[in-house]
């Protein structure tokens, strides 16, 4: 029942110190209208290296609206890896 705002923030905080209970969380962020918290939760599960979670990357690379998040859809793929555009 947190703004989304705060969902945002805390599910940060929580990947960040690298708690996988997270994962659920940043899931439900993706469905959100605001394109900035769905580009929060991909980071999220980047840095929670959630390799299970790889199609939540290429679904936001193909069809998300908004052009930074689906880059970084594509970018967070392929974690360490420099990709040219």
């Amino acid at each position: 029942t947190l703004l989304e705002f705060l969902q945002v923030y805390l599910t940060s905080i929580m990947a960040h110190k690298g708690c996988r209970g997270a994962i659920p969380y940043l899931k439900k962020l993706l469905e959100s209208q605001d394109p900035f918290h769905r580009w929060r939760a991909l980071i999220g599960l980047k840095e929670l290296e959630c390799r299970e979670c790889r199609s939540i990357f290429i679904n936001a690379y193909l069809n998300d609206p908004d052009e930074d998040v689906k880059r970084h859809g594509l970018v967070d793929l392929f974690p360490g890896h420099v990709i040219d555009s």
